[in-house]
This record gives C-alpha cells, sequence and structure tokens, in this order.
C-alpha cells in the first residue's frame, strides 16, 4: 500500500470521457489487495465503490477453447464484460478485455487479418497461444483507432488471432476477417 511501483491499475474516466465514473479491471493472484479512491486535483465528495470478483479459466483453457477463424468468413463479437487474459507488443499492451481464435494455415501463405471495432482496438497473432514471446503481429490502428490490419507469411500450422483493446480499458463489438493466399501467385481480396 502506498508504493507506486506496486499499482496494477489506475482510472480517472470511464470508457467514453464520463469524468463522473471511473471503472478498472484487472487479473490477480490470490491474495489481500488495497483500493484507494481519490479526486482528480483538489476534488472531493461523496462516492460510491462497487467490486465484483469472479474466477478466472486458466490461459490454457481459453486457448483450448479458442473457435476456429475460418479465412474468407466474418466472425463478430463483443469484447465488454470479458476477463484480459493476453497482452501485447502494441496498444500500450492491450491488457484490456479480449478474445481469441484459433487460424489454421494448411501450407506457407501469405496472411492478412483485418478488425472493424467500436472502440479503440487492438489485433494481434501469436504463433503459441499464452506465449507472449510468439508474438508475430500488433496493430491497433490503420487509418483510425476502429481499424486494425496485420499481415505476415505464415508456415503451416495453428496460429492465435486475438481481439482486444488498446490499453487496459477499451472493449466493445468487433468484426475479424482473416484471407490466406498461396505464398507465391494467390491474390488476397482488396
Amino acid at each position: 500500500c502506498g508504493e507506486t511501483e506496486n499499482e496494477i491499475a489506475c482510472n480517472d474516466d470511464a470508457t467514453g470521457g464520463n469524468t463522473l465514473r471511473s471503472e478498472i479491471s484487472a487479473m490477480v493472484e490470490p491474495g489481500s489487495y488495497f483500493l484507494v479512491v481519490d479526486g482528480y486535483g483538489n476534488a472531493a465528495g461523496a462516492y460510491e465503490l462497487i467490486v465484483s470478483t469472479s474466477p478466472l479459466q486458466s490461459a490454457a483453457a481459453i486457448c483450448g477453447d479458442a473457435p476456429v477463424l475460418t479465412p474468407g468468413q466474418q466472425a463478430s463479437g463483443s469484447t465488454t464484460g470479458l476477463p484480459g487474459y493476453f497482452t501485447a507488443t502494441c496498444a500500450r499492451g492491450a491488457g484490456a478485455s479480449d478474445r481469441v481464435y484459433r487460424l489454421d494455415v494448411p501450407a506457407r501463405s501469405r496472411v492478412r487479418i483485418r478488425q472493424r471495432s467500436d472502440h479503440d482496438g487492438a489485433l494481434y497473432v501469436r504463433r503459441a497461444c499464452d506465449d507472449a514471446n510468439t508474438d508475430l503481429a500488433c496493430n491497433h490502428e490503420i487509418g483510425d483507432q476502429r481499424h486494425s490490419l496485420v499481415a505476415f507469411t505464415a508456415d503451416p500450422g495453428a496460429y492465435f488471432v486475438y481481439s482486444d483493446g488498446f490499453g487496459n480499458s477499451e472493449a466493445g463489438n468487433y468484426t475479424i476477417t482473416a484471407e490466406v493466399v498461396p505464398e507465391v501467385g494467390g491474390c488476397a481480396d482488396a
């Protein structure tokens, strides 16, 4: 308590810019934690504090249950209210709520994955689902904060695709589309 280097999460404005609400979400190990309620600058007043906890699945279980992302077919969903199991090498760590998909690549191919979201989303790909050291591509903004794009050349095998959010608090609806074409001579959609 009282040591800023031990801080797990902080928020002074809830998503959407509401300056009268704050919200944090964090995955924590079993133990005791301190919650600090403070005002911005010299602001002070009455407040209501609501705390909820829920047990989480292991990352291995989440990875094992990852739905298949079929090339050419759109996958849609929402990360709102989900825990943040994974982090990324871009988007300030992308420690927000996330959802993971498995993409099976049958032969050496060029892969392009697009995401559209109604929030500041992040999109990243790994070779091993629960190993951040296997990140292959990460993007949170292509043209604007609502669009993400990753492209890479893939050997045959399974890859894991993550819909996530910028920083620790961005969550919402998304659609993901994957294109997988032969490494030589294939044409991807525009």
